[in-house]
């Protein structure tokens, strides 16, 4: 599924561009690699383990922690890089064994785009796909641009424009100021998948992890396990649940995800109340549950109600 070089840092140079990069839509001009990597074994557990890769280039480095979990497919990386560099951009590169297309994140639903080599907005996700609809997905918690070129993606993690570097390289200075000089610290996930809802559910499970609260004992009324909410298709999601803006009961709003059209079922416990919608593909639906729980109905976004 995927080839040598899988992971690996890349330096491009960026010399030419200004804060913004205007009109400027491909960064391929390759200047280096990490390279001389070193291993290590952080974890050899019965249900994790974690291995240390660290790549060097110049004063800058690269280094990701790769955790496996036992019954799961889903390899975590935190990748951490100590960058100082100075008009450059590094990008990580994952280069496929198989033909594949791209769909990137988009609000809401994803979108797809032709394998160019310019640089494309990914969200949460990316996802690399074969005829079969098996494949690949890169998702990430802060990394937002991209690109698809020669069976390869390549992601941006940090990029060091100056500031305010807007009239040219004759008006640099040493008095200016870089971006992303340091280090920096970020999570992605590899998914190798068989369907697309898994890389859009373990992206919002990297963006939006569960939180966890602490509670002393005390009596209370539920039971020691609890399902607040229920949604029987993998492809719906509950984007928030709210009062309605006027009081007059709840906001529900949810959204198909992988564009086709479906019949889904809410148990909506916490609320005693149940309901089926149906959706069109990538359709987004603001759902209004009145206090009483006997009007159940699709309203406009800005929740106005008709009385």
């Amino acid at each position: 599924m995927v080839r040598n070089g899988f992971a690996k840092g890349i330096l491009i140079d960026d010399i030419d561009n200004d804060t913004w990069a205007h009109n400027v839509f491909i960064f391929d001009k390759k200047v280096g690699e990490f390279a001389s990597p070193s291993f290590e074994i952080i974890e050899k557990g019965p249900l994790r383990a974690c291995f240390k890769v660290s790549t060097h280039l110049n004063s800058s480095t690269i280094t990701q922690y790769f955790y496996l979990r036992k019954g799961e497919k889903a390899i975590d990386v935190r990748c951490n890089i100590d960058f100082h560099e100075k008009h450059k951009i590094t990008k990580l590169c994952f280069p496929l064994s198989f033909p594949a297309k791209i769909r990137y994140s988009s609000p809401y639903g994803y979108i797809e785009k032709e394998a160019s080599g310019e640089e494309e907005i990914m969200h949460r996700y990316v996802d690399l796909y074969g005829k079969d609809g098996m494949g690949l997905g890169i998702i990430n918690e802060n990394k937002y641009s991209g690109s698809f070129c020669d069976n390869e993606f390549r992601m941006i993690i940090a990029r060091s424009a100056a500031y305010l570097d807007h009239f040219g390289k004759e008006h640099r200075d040493e008095s200016m100021r870089y971006m992303d000089q340091g280090e920096n610290e970020f999570l992605y996930s590899i998914i190798p998948h068989g369907s697309f809802e898994e890389v859009i559910k373990e992206a919002y499970m990297l963006s939006y992890p569960p939180l966890f609260y602490k509670e002393t004992h005390h009596k209370g009324y539920l039971p020691t396990t609890y399902k607040g909410l229920e949604v029987s298709e993998n492809n719906i999601i509950i984007e928030a649940i709210k009062k309605q803006e006027d009081g007059l009961g709840y906001i529900i709003r949810a959204n198909e995800t992988t564009g086709k059209k479906t019949k889904c079922h809410f148990d909506l416990s916490f609320l005693d109340v149940s309901f089926d919608m149906e959706f069109g593909p990538l359709e987004f639906k603001t759902i209004f549950i009145s206090n009483d729980k006997k009007t159940i109905k699709e309203v406009e976004t800005n929740e106005v109600i008709d009385r």
